[in-house]
């Protein structure tokens, strides 16, 4: 037996434990499948949180705003949750994107295990790399394998550091875009 929308608010909003947790597990029994489904559509591969946690969070996010009367009522409880499960996976994307190309280069560096989620995205990394120019690799290799800094790169190269900067930046960019992160 599947609870309507108001049994499960009404559960939910109350101050005694057992029913509060009762109207979880219903909201659980109600929407966790399809929930589930729709964030492994929406996540993508350089995410770092998981499905469980997405879903997790966008059901204690609900629960908060049912308790605290922020839930009007305006939408039914399964778009509610949708809507919440998509603002966090574009907050996950957004995250992921910022840290994918930086944390990968820092990861090649390392000995990987293969219980690692990296070891994937590391051999895509390391393959993409490989078809960066010559000089480009070499500006990789020296600012985050050697860990020279912009001013190290700059003086060795006889250039100044704008035009290391850019030219780094630029190879960053070719990189992302050779690993499809945007």
């Amino acid at each position: 037996m599947v609870a309507s929308d108001e049994e499960i608010i009404k559960l939910l909003k109350s101050e005694e434990a057992r029913r509060l947790r009762e109207g979880y597990q219903l909201l659980v029994h109600a929407h966790a499948d399809g929930l589930t489904t729709y964030i492994k559509n929406q996540l993508t591969s350089g995410s770092i949180k998981g499905v469980g946690d997405i879903r997790m969070e966008a059901m204690t996010i609900f629960v908060m705003n049912v308790q605290q009367g922020k839930f009007r009522g305006e939408a039914s409880i399964r778009t509610f949750l949708f809507r919440v499960a998509y603002n966090l996976c574009i907050k996950e994307y957004k995250a992921a994107k910022k840290l994918d190309l930086d944390t990968l280069i820092q990861r090649l560096q390392t000995d990987q295990t293969e219980e690692s989620p990296f070891v994937g995205a590391t051999e895509i990394l390391g393959n993409a790399l490989k078809q960066l120019s010559e000089k480009c690799q070499e500006l990789i290799r020296a600012f985050y394998w050697s860990g020279w800094t912009q001013k190290d790169i700059a003086s060795e190269l006889g250039k100044n550091e704008k035009a290391v900067k850019q030219q780094l930046y630029r190879c960053k960019e070719k990189l992302k875009t050779l690993v499809k992160i945007k």
